[in-house]
């Protein structure tokens, strides 16, 4: 019996449209999805609802959108790239998703480093439009430790989370093998991204690399998340074969975790 709900990056499947994109990932069993969206072009009310009818006969969940538009380190991009988070974040909403996950940029050790006080600042502002549509602006896991990043979070009012990406933790050398970073910020998850890859920064197919899928499944588990395992291929040669071995992957995992 399946305790998680699996998904699927749909830009990783490499198909030339968002309808085929989303068949595919029904056709390999996937229960949601998740796909980047950068606010550039915003989407009429008619094609959010052509998107939706398809999502509905998929079977489809909306589990998050990829709002990356290059994080918030450069100062004077900050203005332009709020206002296209409010773009993306008002998709995700009408689409019907809870979650918005991107990289903000690494932050600092030191809380007294400006640049951690310039990110602090941003993310509560960016928080505050998730909270008022009713979302969760999620980091992604790996330009920092967990502890740092717990820390940042423990700052914030609200309305910024955590996107857990084992594969980036262990490629950065932060985490061992994954699951022994997820209890430091275990409240703040909200979504995951099902992604392997070694030490040496190398992402591989789930199951070659570093990150230890039971361990991490159990730890995810243990610490009372129930969310959605998206799994992301970033590379190689036919990630959309990746995805579909990565999803019986997971689901044999899954089923083995106690």
């Amino acid at each position: 019996m399946s305790y998680f709900k699996v998904g699927v990056m749909l830009d990783s499947l490499r198909k030339p449209t968002f309808e085929e994109n989303a068949s595919f990932a029904a056709e390999i069993g996937a229960d949601g999805f998740q796909m980047y969206y950068n606010g550039v072009k915003v989407l009429t009310a008619e094609q959010i609802a052509a998107q939706q009818a398809h999502l509905e006969k998929c079977k489809l969940t909306a589990a998050a959108i990829c709002g990356d538009i290059g994080g918030w380190v450069d100062k004077s991009k900050v203005e332009e790239r709020l206002e296209l988070t409010r773009i993306i974040m008002d998709y995700t909403r009408d689409l019907g998703a809870k979650v918005v996950t991107s990289h903000i940029g690494r932050i600092p050790e030191d809380v007294n480093d400006p640049m951690y006080q310039h990110l602090l600042g941003i993310m509560e502002k960016v928080g505050r439009l998730a909270r008022e549509r009713g979302l969760t602006y999620a980091i992604e896991t790996g330009p920092e430790t967990t502890a740092v990043l717990r820390e940042f979070l423990d700052r914030l009012d609200g309305g910024v989370g955590v996107n857990f990406d084992p594969a980036n933790l262990v490629m950065a050398g932060y985490s061992k093998n994954g699951a022994d970073s997820v209890a430091v910020v275990a409240p703040y998850i909200v979504h995951t991204h099902a992604k392997d890859g070694t030490p040496a920064e190398h992402e591989t197919p789930l199951g070659e690399g570093g990150v230890d899928f039971h361990a991490w499944l159990t730890e995810l588990k243990r610490n009372g998340y129930k969310g959605f395992l998206t799994i992301e291929r970033e590379c190689g040669d036919d990630p959309a074969a990746d995805c579909k071995n990565a999803m019986a992957f997971l689901r044999k995992v899954d089923a083995e975790i106690e």
